[in-house]
C-alpha cells in the first residue's frame, strides 16, 4: 500500500490483551484527499502526544471537540441479544 495514495498503514503496540503486541493497521479511503486529511490529523495527534509526554504543555495545539450527538433510543430495540435471540 506504500504506493497507493488512497491508503494509509502504520504499526502500533496494542495493549488491549494486557501485554504489548506489535500490530499493523491499514485504512483505505475513497479518495486521495480523504487519505491525506486522515494522515494530517494522525501526524498532528502523534506530535501532540510527543509534546505532552515531554511536558511541553505550552506548545500543545488543541482541536475543537466533536459535538455530542443526541442519542435516540427506541424502547422496542432488543439489545445485548445474540443472532439466535438469546441474551449474551
Amino acid at each position: 500500500m506504500a504506493n497507493n495514495d488512497k491508503a494509509y498503514t502504520w504499526f502500533v503496540q496494542d495493549f488491549s490483551d494486557g501485554e504489548a503486541n506489535m500490530e499493523k493497521f491499514a485504512l483505505r479511503f475513497r479518495t486521495a484527499d480523504e487519505a491525506a486529511a486522515f494522515k494530517a490529523k494522525f501526524e498532528a495527534a502523534q506530535k501532540f502526544n510527543e509534546l505532552a509526554k515531554a511536558g511541553k504543555d505550552d506548545e500543545l495545539v488543541w482541536e475543537d471537540a466533536i459535538e455530542d450527538i443526541e442519542e435516540v433510543a427506541e424502547d422496542d430495540i432488543d439489545t445485548n441479544k445474540t443472532a439466535e435471540g438469546g441474551d449474551d
